[in-house]
């Protein structure tokens, strides 16, 4: 080992450094502080994701029933599921309270009722309208059921997909 004027090692140190700590030992310290840091981040999403609410049981209860009655409600026959266009139109009209009150909905329910085709899910024109309310999610989790159906005189060839969204 080699010595500096006043007696001191040299050789593994910081130069001027007079406590003994290598530049190894500062490296090593220094990394592992980090990769125990970046470790504790890491884990942060996963201890708060049951504090985050999804979709749950009622939700999905109504959506299922809004479709169910739907499809009920405005088939040309009983136990066929070709649907209405003009009576499909009246419900589309509708605003949210109103659905709320047909479908016996809580008051803080938000209902989106589309036709959309099967192969790429675009929404569905009868008449130059699109078969929607016009109501989109703008957040958060959304109970969602559908029903395959037929409408005459649209672009459902053979067959459309009726979808009923709860949030």
């Amino acid at each position: 080992m080699r010595t500096d004027r006043d007696g001191g090692v040299t050789a593994g140190r910081l130069r001027g450094d007079r406590r003994g700590q290598t530049l190894q030992d500062f490296l090593l310290g220094v990394s592992l502080f980090l990769v125990t840091t970046m470790f504790v981040l890491s884990l942060l999403p996963g201890y708060l994701s049951p504090y985050t609410v999804g979709v749950g049981g009622d939700e999905e209860a109504q959506a299922d029933r809004v479709a169910q009655t739907l499809v009920s409600n405005l088939s040309v026959a009983l136990d066929d599921p070709t649907l209405s266009t003009s009576t499909l139109d009246t419900v589309l009209a509708l605003e949210q309270d109103e659905i709320r009150e047909r479908y016996a909905l809580p008051p803080t329910a938000r209902v989106s009722i589309s036709v959309r085709t099967v192969p790429n899910g675009s929404v569905v024109r009868a008449g130059g309208a699109p078969l929607t309310n016009d109501l989109n999610r703008t957040s958060g989790s959304v109970a969602s059921a559908s029903r395959l159906v037929e409408l005459r005189g649209t672009s459902c060839d053979p067959v459309c997909r009726l979808v009923v969204e709860v949030w």
